[in-house]
C-alpha cells in the first residue's frame, strides 16, 4: 500500500463583484473556520466573461450547545432558513416546528442567479474572496 497524495493544480479565479448566473457545484455542511461552523455553498459561474470563476456562500450555524438544546442547527431567524424560505418555501413549514431538508438535493447541480461581493483578505489585502451575498432563481426558464 502506498501513501501518495497529489498536490498542485488549477487554482480558482474568484468571481468579481456583481450578478452572475452560476451552478452550485458543492455543498459543505460542516465548513469550519476558527471554530465557527457554517454551511458553505460553492458556485461556479456558467456564462459570460467570468465563466469558471468561483464564489461561496457562508451560512452560520448555531453553536453545538444551542443546536443540541433547540434540536436544530439553523434557527427561524438564520440566514440559511431565510434563504430556504425564499427559494424553496414548500420546505420550510411555518418556522415554529422543526423540519428536515436535504440541502444537497436542493442546491447541488442547480443553477441560480448569485450576487457576489469581493472582500479583501484580513491579513493580505491582495487576496480577495468572492462572497455570495444573495441567491435567487434565474429569471429565464424558472
Amino acid at each position: 500500500m502506498t501513501n501518495k497524495i497529489r498536490m498542485g493544480g488549477k487554482t480558482f479565479e474568484e468571481t468579481p463583484t456583481g450578478n452572475h448566473l452560476a451552478k452550485c457545484t458543492k455543498v459543505d455542511l460542516n465548513w469550519t473556520f476558527m471554530n465557527n461552523e457554517k454551511a458553505c455553498l460553492y458556485f461556479t459561474v456558467i456564462e459570460g466573461p467570468h465563466t469558471g470563476s468561483r464564489a461561496r456562500a457562508f451560512l452560520p450555524k448555531r453553536s453545538k450547545e444551542l443546536a443540541k438544546e433547540t434540536g436544530s442547527e439553523f434557527g427561524p431567524n438564520s440566514k440559511f432558513f431565510s434563504l430556504i424560505k425564499k427559494l424553496f418555501p414548500e420546505h420550510t413549514g411555518n418556522g415554529n416546528e422543526i423540519v428536515e431538508i436535504d440541502p444537497v438535493e436542493l442546491f447541488l447541480g442547480k443553477i441560480f442567479e448569485i450576487e457576489v461581493e469581493q472582500r479583501a483578505g484580513k491579513n493580505d489585502e491582495s487576496k480577495s474572496t468572492a462572497i455570495v451575498i444573495d441567491i435567487n432563481h434565474p429569471q429565464v426558464g424558472w
